[in-house]
């Protein structure tokens, strides 16, 4: 027996199937074994997963019924065990720990075999990991107290592009990383932008250093509640253009901008 239910776009029940954003379609394999078909409506994607006893054991994520982009194994209605999905043009492969968490070595596959990404978890904490981005920059993260996660970014000729921290914050859904504190970026052969963040914001000061160490340029006492202002940043040819900051981080334009004046006062 299948029961076929419709839910609109906050995935509420719904009488009118003709306003529906997805459809589900129960299977009673029996009374304790379900088996469910979710469909976007306006689109091919599909969800099917099993549930015992209203647990959820295995699900699988695919486009067009042939072309599964996801799986997994459920137990008590946590992924558990190894997780695949092939969606974004990457493979991934994980461990999930009994309590859901990631666990263990996390592994990304461009699907020309090229292992683009590997990370190392522990009770859902990020501990140490690189990104190996399509343009050959490399990325390292590292957990430093649960809280604090450094960053360092590589060029594909091996210098360091960047690095900082990020703070971890929970927005009640996800965790997100914002920067905070010092961020050190290295034009290549030019110089570096030092900026100093707060809560994810430009903060404090920000100077320009040349390939010596000294400064080429410096603000201090940018305030993070402000909505917009100008700065001067370096560009790949050592010279010096303007730019705007856009509540609290730079706002970059098509084309570089030397007609702006710097700041003298903040605009709110």
């Amino acid at each position: 027996m299948n029961v076929i239910k419709y839910y609109n776009e906050d995935f509420k029940e719904i009488a009118d199937k003709t306003k529906a954003h997805w459809l589900l379609d129960i299977e009673m394999v029996n009374k304790d074994i379900k088996i469910h078909k979710l469909y976007e409506l306006s689109t091919d994607k599909v969800e099917e997963y099993m549930t015992y006893k209203e647990h959820r054991i295995g699900a699988d994520y695919y486009y067009n019924k042939d072309n599964i982009i996801f799986e997994n194994a459920l137990v008590n209605g946590y992924d558990t065990g190894m997780v695949v999905r092939k969606d974004y043009g990457i493979l991934e492969i994980y461990a999930i720990g009994e309590n859901g968490n990631s666990e263990g070595i996390s592994k990304s596959y461009s699907f020309n075999n090229k292992k683009i990404q590997e990370n190392l978890w522990y009770k859902d904490e990020l501990i140490t990991g690189y990104y190996n981005y399509k343009n050959g920059n490399i990325a390292e993260k590292t957990l430093a107290d649960g809280e604090i996660e450094t960053v360092k970014q590589y060029y594909p000729t091996g210098e360091l592009y960047v690095k900082g921290s990020c703070k971890k914050i929970y927005n009640g859904y996800i965790y997100k990383y914002i920067k905070e504190g010092l961020w050190e970026f290295y034009i290549l052969d030019q110089g570096y932008e030092i900026r100093n963040y707060k809560n994810g914001k430009l903060t404090g000061f920000y100077e320009i250093k040349n390939l010596n160490g000294e400064i080429v340029y410096k603000k201090e006492k940018i305030q993070e509640n402000c909505k917009s202002y100008f700065l001067k940043r370096l560009g790949f040819n050592g010279k010096l253009y303007k730019t705007i900051v856009l509540n609290g981080d730079f706002f970059y334009y098509s084309e570089k901008r030397d007609d702006l004046d710097d700041f003298n006062k903040y605009k709110y």
